[in-house]
């Protein structure tokens, strides 16, 4: 007989407990199992396959196409950018951003368009995610109006308000509408209908599509199922056949039952007087027109965890902060969205400009090196509210971004990426000049990215299973 299996029974189940052990622990604090991510093949109208507008009287748009329109009408789209000229130079309600252009049929005079219904298309895949955690979000404007949308042929009821019949929508702006059911494996189609009324006393009149929106979907962690992969191999080398047959089943129905936990949050308190312009610079630095130095005005930097690049991060935020005396009441962290403003100096101290809300909650990343050393980067504008109900964002290092308080306007939960090279995060609010008067505190939780715990856990788990694993073997040879 074999050293090993001088107590059988008693080896047996030692190994069962190991990996057990490992397993459970695996599945415990994954905190879901699985992340979210952007749907890379969902696009706005007019623009290339990285997301910029196509150039002004590009026929075709690969993304989208004319599924169906009235007879007289071609189903050939063209993509209208310029608007110096008609139709768009009446399209002024929506903002002129650079997300998305209009498209339109190709007809031979643009403000001639057949009147009647329009079927808009555009496809995406959802093959490698899971579709019932697919959301969408986004918004549209047309000429005249979009009377509905369909996910792969079912109006998306709730998620879309049509507008009253007759709506010049292009000149009353975007209209916003959000999918979060409804989903298949794989190909997916979505259709804007449009419907353009007659202008007397001409035939017809201009007709044209516009949409910008975002989706995510989960997908499952690689390292889920390497470490739970990790724990079972631990179980099942250097056991027979018939006890592997054995203990299959056992090892499926833990990993089945063990209920997910979620990341422990790291709570911060953020007062009013945090410049984010102050990031990482020596004492003594000043900033905000004169007014603000460090540290007295510095930005929080989020303690307690360590920034990777690649971290997907969330935030959940309450709280309200005053920008002065002529703002008594104070706002909440999406700050006073009828004052949009940009810093009066401008990038300071090596970080970007910024346009946002003031009073808004944002943050930035930054590397181990001196920011006031560097040049700084390009800005970011979320003056629109499209701009703020991004799914996912990612900012570059010293470049400041609106976080709010972390959902989009339809409740969605808000993803932040860290840049290539990150290490610190700072948050701040939003202000023009002066933040040393400011009043007023967020607070601020902030998960640790599912990704990095589940890694962390799966690792240490099953290295406790092999150590286990290891002193059973070690019994089980002296017996």
């Amino acid at each position: 007989m074999r050293a090993t299996d001088s107590h059988p029974r008693r080896y047996y189940h030692s190994k069962i407990a190991c990996s057990a052990v490992a397993i459970v622990l695996t599945f415990a604090f994954n905190g879901g199992s699985a992340a979210a991510a952007p749907i890379s093949t969902l696009f706005n109208t007019g623009v290339d396959d990285n997301g910029k507008p196509l150039p002004d009287g590009t026929i075709g748009d690969a993304h989208y196409s004319l599924l169906s329109a009235p007879q007289g009408s071609t189903s050939q789209i063209v993509v209208l950018d310029d608007y110096s000229k008609e139709p768009l130079s009446f399209y002024s309600g929506e903002p002129q951003d650079n997300l998305s252009t209009w498209i339109l049929p190709n007809q031979q005079t643009l403000n001639d368009g057949v009147n009647g219904e329009y079927e808009y298309r555009t496809t995406f895949t959802l093959s490698g995610f899971d579709p019932a955690t697919a959301q969408i979000v986004g918004m549209t404007s047309s000429d005249n109006y979009v009377a509905e949308i369909d996910l792969n042929g079912v109006p998306i009821g709730s998620g879309y308000s049509s507008p009253p019949l007759n709506t010049n929508q292009f000149a009353a702006g975007y209209l916003p509408f959000s999918i979060s059911e409804g989903f298949l494996p794989g190909i997916n189609t979505i259709d804007f209908w449009v419907t353009n009324t007659p202008n007397p006393p001409f035939d017809g009149s201009a007709t044209g599509l516009r949409v910008e929106m975002t989706g995510t979907a989960s997908v499952p962690e690689p390292a889920t199922f390497v470490l739970a992969a990790m724990s079972v191999l631990i179980l099942l080398f250097g056991i027979g056949r018939r006890k592997r047959l054995a203990i299959m089943p056992i090892i499926a129905v833990i990993a089945v039952a063990v209920q997910p936990s979620q990341s422990v949050a790291t709570t911060i308190i953020v007062p009013g007087q945090a410049n984010p312009w102050l990031a990482g610079t020596p004492d003594g630095t000043m900033g905000g027109n004169g007014f603000d130095t460090v540290p007295a005005e510095s930005p929080i930097a989020v303690s307690g965890l360590m920034i990777f690049g690649g971290d997907v991060l969330t935030f959940s935020v309450s709280g309200i902060v005053s920008h002065g005396d002529d703002d008594p009441t104070g706002h909440g962290p999406d700050g006073d969205l009828n004052d949009i403003l940009r810093r009066d100096s401008g990038a300071e101290n090596g970080i970007a400009d910024l346009r946002a809300p003031i009073d808004a909650l944002i943050g930035v990343f930054l590397d181990n090196s001196a920011p006031n050393s560097l040049s700084a980067p390009p800005s970011l504008d979320f003056a629109s509210q499209a701009a703020r109900d991004f799914l996912t964002l990612s900012p570059g290092l010293r470049q400041p971004f609106y976080i709010g308080d972390g959902l989009t306007s339809l409740g969605l939960v808000q993803q932040i990426i860290a840049p290539a090279g990150a290490t610190r995060l700072f948050l701040g609010d939003m202000d023009g000049h002066q933040w040393s008067n400011n009043t007023g505190e967020f607070i601020v939780n902030l998960p640790e990215p599912s990704m990095r715990a589940l890694v962390s856990v799966g690792v240490i788990s099953s290295l406790l299973a092999l150590r286990l694993r290891t002193h059973v073997d070690s019994i089980a040879a002296r017996s």
